[in-house]
């Protein structure tokens, strides 16, 4: 997991305001690896094609965001994902933005 993980991973002893703004910009468009489309938005890597969103990336977003909104809106992504990327129920290594 990347630095949005931090608050999962059990180490209290980080700036909380520090990571405040590296998620803002790890979610935005400063981003280079940030992708918003038609159908997902979300974090994507050098590993893999351009302008493709890494499920785990939406999984970590929504596991540490306090928005109950963000949340739902990210867990629907992921169920969509899941359910219309030619699997029935699993998540592929990544998704196209659009």
């Amino acid at each position: 997991p990347s630095l949005l993980a931090m608050p999962l991973l059990g180490y209290d002893g980080y700036d909380k305001q520090a990571y405040q703004n590296t998620r803002a910009r790890l979610l935005s468009p400063n981003n280079r690896f940030y992708y918003q489309g038609s159908e997902y938005t979300g974090i994507g890597s050098p590993h893999t094609p351009q302008q493709y969103i890494w499920p785990m990336a939406m999984v970590i977003s929504a596991l540490t965001d306090p928005s109950p909104e963000y949340t739902v809106l990210q867990l629907n992504q992921l169920v969509k994902s899941a359910l219309t990327c030619g699997t029935s129920g699993t998540f592929h290594e990544s998704v196209h933005k659009d």
